[in-house]
């Protein structure tokens, strides 16, 4: 169910061009402002491999040497100082004109131990440091992060490094892998079980229609539904700073990322019919600067203009559910 997608964005004199495959893809543009952008590829599923000329191979043997993973390796970080041959194998991948290379990346290793790039991260506004934080991999490659009971000092540690995963390892091999990987960032190891916890959710109820707002009812021709806080922002920004096209869960599942609340069902609801979805900047500053849960009355303008735009009910509660949490 996955498609190629191509997204463009021109904010001020910066022009960010993405393709890549993707159920969706989410892209924080500048802004005008420092930032670490991510862009998604193809998480999970290794890109076809180019043929390689034989001027190539020297380059190659090398990355692959570095960066494959061993026999019983499932997860592993790759910090820098990056070798110079990362650069030529950024360069292949993803950008031919990019002169500095992706400040970090994730990297999919196949069964035939191909290396492909899964994500990408590169800094806008002169920002070059950073990488993935913890909950950035959890939400990638493993788990939402909103189902993880950890400290949120821990969610947001930066890892420093590219990240390599076996993309055919399950979630319960890559889980404890990735808390293999951060034991000395963090300072301690962490054994992981899941069990029934009574936390704050999102309580999703009622039969999905899409509604589209009158004043901003379609990005490129298609009913769109927009992930905001701040009213007007769909109608000055119509295009706003990043989505895709999903199922509603999936869409929904993106605002549990955002605002750190895990997302219950009380009714069925089936993947249905792939729609456009754009955020705004509220919705990524909401994210980037919550330290834990969002703020609540944030999460509640967010959730009533969701409901308007689906015909769902969306509120705040509290419920007992399964979460990864640290073992006793």
């Amino acid at each position: 169910m996955k498609r190629k997608l191509a997204t463009v964005l021109a904010v001020g004199a910066v022009l960010v061009v993405v393709v890549g495959i993707a159920a969706y893809q989410q892209l924080h543009t500048p802004g005008g402002e420092t930032r670490q952008v991510r862009l998604k590829t193809a998480t999970g599923t290794a890109t076809t491999e180019p043929t390689q000329p034989a001027t190539v191979q020297a380059w190659r043997s090398r990355f692959d040497s570095v960066y494959r993973l061993g026999p019983n390796e499932v997860l592993k970080l790759v910090p820098p100082p990056w070798i110079p041959e990362r650069f030529e194998f950024h360069r292949e991948r993803i950008s031919e004109s990019n002169t500095t290379g992706a400040t970090a990346l994730i990297i999919s290793e196949d069964a035939r131990g191909k290396l492909a790039v899964a994500s990408s991260m590169v800094g806008f506004g002169g920002d070059t440091g950073g990488g993935y934080t913890v909950s950035d991999i959890l939400s990638d490659l493993i788990v939402p992060p909103q189902e993880v009971d950890l400290p949120p000092t821990i969610l947001k540690t930066v890892l420093r490094g590219d990240i390599v995963y076996r993309s055919s390892s399950s979630l319960q091999e890559r889980l404890p892998a990735l808390m293999q990987v951060i034991a000395p960032i963090v300072g301690r190891r962490i054994e992981l079980v899941r069990r029934p916890v009574e936390r704050d959710v999102i309580i999703v109820s009622g039969k999905f229609k899409l509604q589209p707002l009158a004043d901003a009812p379609s990005y490129e021709g298609r009913p769109t539904i927009h992930l905001f806080v701040r009213a007007g922002e769909p109608a000055s920004l119509p295009s706003g700073v990043g989505g895709g096209t999903a199922a509603i869960r999936t869409i929904l599942d993106e605002v549990g990322d955002i605002t750190g609340y895990p997302i219950v069902y009380d009714n069925p609801l089936g993947s249905g019919l792939r729609v456009n979805w754009r955020q705004q900047e509220s919705v990524v500053e909401m994210q980037e600067k919550r330290i834990g849960p969002a703020d609540a009355a944030e999460v509640d303008a967010l959730l009533a203009n969701v409901a308007k735009q689906t015909s769902l009910e969306l509120k705040r509660g509290r419920r007992t559910i399964e979460m990864w949490t640290p073992k006793e």
